[in-house]
């Protein structure tokens, strides 16, 4: 009369805290739990819950977009959610991610040395000149989004250069590479 079986923790909530997604791929393993099939039905299970709440009214908030998926799925879902969804605000570290957005749509947000938070947004470009940089949006300012600081040099030539060098004493002295210290560098001439 003392001892029955029980939910964990002896609550009603923890058999509720227990239930989990659970999938029969029909390959004769059975029904077993998502996290067991691997992180690629993990990555899909969470691409239906998004593509489910996206709505015309609906305003979806995800983070970090495309951790544990392909850069390519990554793309194709966030552009879906933007294009089913009434507004989708996204942090993401890949900058295929971001691509799909326009300049002025995407926010960087950032820490100032005296600690002090600062955001940076593109804007239409009003003179040559920003439209010149514009232009460089994609093929050099997206992929340096997650860096602290970025290093632009002339050309090919000068990049190679200092990518070889940054290697060359990694191997030899241990020195950190620029991407370990938030540092990208990226060619102008490109």
């Amino acid at each position: 009369e003392l001892f029955r079986l029980a939910p964990e923790g002896g609550s009603l909530s923890g058999l509720m805290r227990s239930l989990g997604p659970a999938i029969d791929l029909d390959n004769g393993a059975g029904i077993l739990p998502a996290w067991r099939h691997g992180s690629t039905i993990a990555s899909l299970l969470r691409i239906a819950e998004a593509l489910a709440l996206s709505g015309s009214r609906n305003i979806l908030a995800v983070d970090a977009l495309g951790d544990g998926l392909d850069p390519a799925s990554a793309v194709h879902l966030a552009s879906v959610m933007r294009r089913l969804a009434g507004q989708v605000w996204v942090t993401t570290r890949l900058h295929s991610v971001a691509e799909i957005f326009e300049p002025k749509e995407v926010i960087r947000l950032g820490r100032a040395r005296d600690g002090s938070r600062f955001a940076c947004q593109f804007r239409s470009p009003t003179t040559k000149s920003e439209a010149i940089v514009l232009k460089h949006w994609h093929r050099n300012l997206l992929p340096a989004l997650s860096y602290r600081s970025v290093i632009v040099v002339e050309g090919p030539h000068d990049f190679a250069a200092l990518h070889a060098l940054a290697i060359r004493l990694f191997k030899e002295s241990g020195e950190l590479l620029p991407a370990t210290r938030g540092v990208c560098i990226i060619s102008a001439g490109a």
